[in-house]
């Protein structure tokens, strides 16, 4: 069975509806038969899914994840990125030991450092992040894009999906399903995710690797 990875942010990820993690969102609503938009592509293509998402991921960590497990990636398989919104960044983590990512403007990975380290991150993206947004997306999108030719060369299906696919769409979220009960605003609903998968499947279809 050849594999499928998926490579992003908490909406890959599928937060609020993995089990094993107290979401309340989960354990409110989950029947059987329920999956998360990556599953459901998993099981459409009869591959392998393995995730390589990041809670509170950004472009930087995506970037890094996918050139780490450029190894891994072989002809066959599927490779499917999801951009992040480019305000997101990577902080060293002291709680990890390890340089980890924020895509929240609560920087929750620094809670432990002095405010004044904080401040800097802060100012960091006030200045030179936010009002330059549209020109990181794009600085990011087309390094993914340059990997996606790569590896489609090398006959692995790769696309890659911008964030503005699922903030600018009207898919079902949690807060939505929940009618107000959990306060998730972005996060997909089963339905949300059953509808994301619907579009994501077609745009892996149209992808001709070059080799089998």
């Amino acid at each position: 069975m050849s594999n499928i990875w998926f490579v992003g942010d908490s909406i890959t990820y599928g937060y609020g509806c993995r089990p094993g993690y107290d979401y309340e969102y989960y354990n409110l609503t989950y029947k059987e038969g329920d999956k998360t938009w990556t599953k459901i592509i998993a099981d459409y293509f009869k591959m392998e899914e393995n995730d390589l998402s990041q809670v509170a991921g950004s472009n930087p960590y995506t970037l890094k994840t996918l050139i780490t497990n450029l190894k891994n990636f072989k002809s066959g398989d599927v490779v499917v990125i999801g951009t992040s919104p480019s305000h997101g960044v990577l902080v060293p983590s002291t709680k990890y030991n390890k340089i980890t990512s924020t895509n929240g403007l609560e920087l929750k990975h620094l809670l432990p450092f002095p405010p004044e380290r904080k401040k800097a991150i802060e100012d960091w993206r006030e200045y030179h992040i936010l009002p330059y947004e549209k020109l990181w997306d794009a600085h990011y999108t087309e390094a993914f894009k340059d990997i996606s030719v790569e590896l489609i060369d090398r006959g692995v299906i790769t696309i890659v999906w911008e964030y503005k696919l699922w903030k600018e769409t009207e898919f079902e979220t949690i807060i939505t399903h929940t009618k107000g009960k959990i306060k998730d605003k972005t996060h997909f609903s089963w339905k949300g995710h059953k509808d994301f998968a619907e579009v994501i499947i077609p745009k892996i279809e149209k992808i001709k690797p070059c080799l089998i």
